[in-house]
């Protein structure tokens, strides 16, 4: 009781704290993880500036991209701070994201809003896919799974409340997840402007993922987490 009332006191100091604590556990597992974040913001909004640049869009696409760069650097923050309940609501945000603009590369937008259905992941390209379903069970709270990314743990005890949150590996694993969001992203970056971009040549941009996709196989996660995917 007396933890308790302590909370209902001081909570938001307890969090920005837990939120500290986790940030500080994740960046200790690899120094790799603050290059490939700083790598992937910058190469994010290079890739969306470009497409409005290079490519004729439509207001729709338009913000299709702002929303998937805004909600990537909204989803980062909360992985740092273990927050993955809210992260992965997001990244299941941006699958769907990716899965609209795979659409919009065969179909009319008019034709898809006839049809009002959510999008199909079926189009995406790398594993992905098979995250949807557990993400949309995760986001919806229905599984042990969805509460293990809370913090409830078979026969392990929280090292805080329930109500702050703690890093663990899957704090990792979520990572894993946003880094493949944007490898997905990016092979569509690659294929749309070979499309649309009058005079492209895929030479700098492959180049420039290449190089935080040899960084990400190089890192300690790669290993970590190799197979999880079905990949």
């Amino acid at each position: 009781m007396q933890l308790l009332g302590y909370l209902k006191l001081n909570y938001y100091e307890e969090l920005k704290a837990a939120r500290k604590d986790c940030e500080s556990l994740f960046f200790a597992q690899d120094e790799d993880y603050l290059k490939l974040i700083s790598l992937v913001r910058k190469a994010l909004p290079k890739a969306i500036l470009s497409i409005e640049n290079e490519c004729h869009i439509d207001k729709y696409k338009q913000a299709l991209l702002a929303s998937f760069i805004r909600t990537s650097f909204v989803s980062i923050e909360l992985i740092i701070n273990s927050e993955l309940i809210e992260a992965i609501t997001l990244l299941r945000k941006q699958i769907e994201l990716i899965a609209r603009l795979r659409e919009l590369d065969q179909f009319e937008h008019e034709e898809l809003k006839k049809k009002n259905k959510p999008p199909n992941v079926k189009y995406l390209k790398t594993h992905l896919k098979k995250l949807y379903s557990p993400y949309s069970d995760g986001a919806h709270s229905t599984t042990y799974a969805s509460h293990s990314l809370l913090g409830f743990y078979e026969d392990t005890e929280k090292k805080r409340h329930i109500m702050c949150p703690e890093f663990t590996k899957n704090t990792e694993v979520i990572f894993d997840n946003w880094l493949w969001v944007f490898f997905e992203f990016t092979l569509w970056v690659l294929e749309y402007k070979v499309e649309h971009a009058e005079g492209y040549s895929q030479e700098a941009d492959e180049a420039e993922y290449e190089k935080i996709f040899l960084i990400y196989k190089n890192s300690s996660i790669k290993g970590k987490f190799v197979g999880k995917h079905g990949n």
